[in-house]
């Protein structure tokens, strides 16, 4: 609270689990402190309403609680200059500390902890934290990455909103059929509600709020999802997961090779030797080849 005098203190039991840590040491790559200032990271004037207490991985970024109108949120501050939230309170920040991952980014969040090791220190502060809080611990984080808080950062330091990527233009156009026409219609979209009913209906499975927060039941069906502040980007589908493969674009499935691909599908906007991209809607659709059969599917918003 270094630059924050009029901030009084920290949630309880955040402050508890601050406590219990300074106790009982922990082999991450991040640390707990009440010296840190964020005035370098603003130009010289750190905002009243951000207070930074924790280093959440090797490089410096920081954790920060954030007042949000009535909320208050804990985010972080990268060391590129990256913003975004990790949890929406203080007690979910205590839960994804207890999980056991190294370094809290966007780097390792939205996946189970790589560092085994990590997980296994943990160990002891996890169980006090079910314990003694009373709250579950995951046993992983949803991703992270642009959103409201990075809104915020962009308005302060008085840059222009951007769009996402835009359409394909007047290139070619592709008539697509299949679970892939319902998903590329979700490309652009926000990531809430409305979004995850859809894509749960599609896949026969329910899903949380947010796709961000569905992570795991995603890459149970061989999906992977990629937003930012300006809605749905990306899209990855593994054949060899994806609960209906043979119906994810009609008239494909996993035996499908390139020479099928182009024979129903025709001439590709842009293709190599073991993948093709087509233009639908104005998105684009990749296809790769594994050993010779379709095994990817990527939609996009725009070109890599």
């Amino acid at each position: 609270m270094a630059d924050q005098p009029h901030w009084k203190g920290v949630p309880e039991k955040l402050d508890r689990a601050w406590a219990w840590l300074e106790s009982h040491p922990v082999a991450w790559a991040f640390e707990l402190t009440a010296s840190l200032s964020v005035s370098e990271w603003f130009d010289g004037e750190a905002p009243e309403d951000v207070l930074p207490f924790a280093v959440v991985s090797g490089d410096g970024s920081l954790a920060a609680l954030w007042l949000d109108g009535e909320r208050m949120r804990v985010v972080l501050l990268g060391s590129e200059g990256d913003g975004y939230v990790l949890a929406d309170d203080a007690e979910q920040f205590v839960q994804l500390l207890a999980i056991g991952y190294d370094e809290l980014t966007r780097d390792e969040l939205g996946r189970p902890p790589a560092n085994v090791d990590a997980v296994a220190a943990a160990g002891k502060f996890r169980t006090w934290v079910r314990g003694e809080l009373g709250l579950e611990v995951p046993p992983e984080w949803p991703a992270v990455g642009d959103d409201e808080f990075t809104m915020w950062l962009d308005a302060r330091f008085g840059k222009e909103p951007t769009i996402g990527p835009a359409p394909a233009g007047e290139a070619a156009q592709t008539e697509i059929g299949g679970d892939v026409d319902t998903l590329i219609s979700m490309l652009g979209r926000p990531d809430g509600a409305a979004v995850t009913e859809d894509l749960g209906a599609l896949l026969g499975r329910p899903l949380k709020a947010r796709l961000r927060a569905s992570s795991r039941g995603l890459r149970r069906a061989g999906m992977e999802v990629e937003s930012d502040r300006y809605g749905i980007q990306t899209v990855w589908i593994a054949l060899a997961d994806y609960p209906h493969p043979d119906r994810l674009v009609a008239g494909l499935g996993s035996e499908s090779t390139k020479a099928d691909v182009l024979a129903l599908l025709g001439v590709p906007e842009r293709e190599g030797e073991t993948w093709v991209r087509y233009i639908v809607r104005g998105r684009y659709m990749h296809l790769e080849m594994e050993n010779g059969t379709l095994a990817r599917v990527t939609l996009m918003t725009g070109a890599p």
